[in-house]
């Protein structure tokens, strides 16, 4: 009787995490909208999808549209992930900003912007000082297969040289830097669909692949010696690897480095009983989305008049209390495999 109990609470459990963040994603999205003064009222959110030609319509076309998909976005990106991190180097510290991914790519992006003189696109400029950061973290913490937390000091060394060294360029910079700084804060501000548009299909073509790749990662959760046993060679790593540094150049171009989501939803998810990953990696991007929405809308509802709160600040105030709570209860750390691997 208690063994039924228990499989049928795990066959549940990610149904209603999945039903419950689709509510708050929904709620969400339409204070999002409806955020930033008493120009947009719910009545304007209903006529959206008929385009009146109204200054509300504007205003929801051009900038809090293009804010409410960028924060969804990012949240979805960071969380996969980590999620993806963490299962692969066996690490449940590992995350983007944990491994100088997130500072990789705000470093590539500051010199791309302000030091070289031809253009270079902002998302190849973060795809490519994530890998660089990644690799730095990986080199220095000892290997795929480093202790926990020797990867995690490792990370935030290579983390902290390179915020010091963005601040630096940054610091000598012209007027152009004013824009920079207001990025590297973790703000959402957009100005058309011009970056949701070219980072999307980026997205999208990452979380496909990810997601394609579900079994593989319950493979690795038996351990590294069964996972080959049964045919999974290291290219997945590899390929899991890169789809997880994409994802999260792609976060930092449209919002800069926010920290703690892809550390944090993951883990949530696994410390409450969620183990396959069919289940953790679209949880963990709708929670994530959730997360960073959330935080958004906060960032809006609390900037006054001709100030504006980063959303990223808002993430490391709800995401330090959250992960000491999860650290808390939760059983971080310890190994928990897949039930069954059964389709």
């Amino acid at each position: 009787m208690r063994s039924a109990s228990m499989l049928a609470s795990t066959a549940i459990s990610p149904r209603l995490m999945l039903a419950s963040g689709l509510v708050l994603l929904i709620a969400l999205s339409i204070l999002a909208l409806m955020q930033g003064g008493s120009l947009v009222a719910w009545s304007d959110i209903v006529a959206a999808p008929s385009r009146p030609q109204t200054l509300a319509q504007a205003i929801i076309e051009t900038i809090r549209a293009p804010r409410l998909s960028a924060a969804i976005l990012v949240g979805m990106c960071l969380a996969v992930a980590g999620a993806v991190m963490q299962t692969v180097l066996r690490n449940p510290l590992a995350a983007p900003d944990i491994l100088a991914v997130t500072t990789g790519a705000q470093l590539a992006l500051v010199i791309a912007t302000l030091l070289l003189p031809f253009y270079v696109p902002g998302l190849a400029a973060t795809v490519f000082g994530g890998v660089l950061g990644g690799l730095a973290c990986l080199s220095l913490g000892g290997g795929l297969r480093a202790p926990p937390v020797r990867l995690a000091l490792a990370g935030i060394a290579v983390s902290l040289a390179f915020a010091a060294i963005s601040s630096a360029i940054v610091l000598m910079a012209d007027d152009r830097a004013s824009g920079i700084v207001l990025w590297s804060a973790g703000i959402l501000d957009q100005t058309g669909w011009t970056k949701v548009a070219t980072v999307g299909p980026t997205v999208a073509i990452g979380l496909f692949i990810v997601g394609m790749m579900a079994r593989s990662f319950d493979l690795l959760g038996l351990g590294e010696e069964s996972a080959k046993g049964l045919g999974l060679t290291r290219t997945v790593t590899v390929l899991a690897l890169c789809a997880s540094v994409v994802l999260a150049g792609s976060a930092v171009t449209l919002g800069g480095p926010i920290g703690f989501v892809g550390l944090a939803v993951p883990n949530l998810i696994r410390g409450i009983g969620v183990t396959r990953h069919r289940h953790v990696i679209p949880l963990s991007a709708l929670w994530g989305a959730v997360v960073v929405l959330l935080a958004d809308v906060a960032a809006q509802w609390l900037s006054a008049e001709g100030s504006s709160i980063p959303t990223g600040a808002i993430v490391a105030c709800l995401g330090a209390p959250g992960m000491l709570i999860l650290l808390r209860f939760a059983r971080i750390g310890q190994e928990q495999r897949p039930k069954a691997l059964s389709t």
